[in-house]
């Protein structure tokens, strides 16, 4: 099921982006980030030069879609000094009326 406004990647998307991923990833484990060029990651992935620029503008973004989003938690709502007052004015008139 996809949600509304939600569209599911094309399969070969999908599997193109996986590999070029996989790439970046093993090539990490053998020499520092700075020292990998495009030309490595393709020819690791097998994938065309044009194919990686139409999916990640340069290497760091294709670094980043293969880390998870952090999870950050909401902030609190505003409520402002007349919100307040309000909900003050409303817990004080409750007392009087339970006294």
């Amino acid at each position: 099921m996809t949600l509304p406004g939600k569209r599911l990647k094309d399969r070969r998307i999908q599997k193109t982006q996986k590999l070029l991923r996989e790439a970046l990833f093993s090539l990490i484990r053998e020499k520092n980030f700075d020292s990998i060029v495009v030309k490595d990651i393709l020819d690791r992935a097998n994938v065309g030069r044009s194919t990686f620029y139409m999916h990640f503008g340069v290497k760091d973004a294709l670094l980043v879609s293969g880390m998870p989003l952090p999870r950050v938690a909401a902030p609190p709502p505003v409520t402002w000094p007349r919100q307040r007052a309000d909900a003050d004015c409303r817990a004080h008139r409750r007392t009087l009326l339970v006294a």
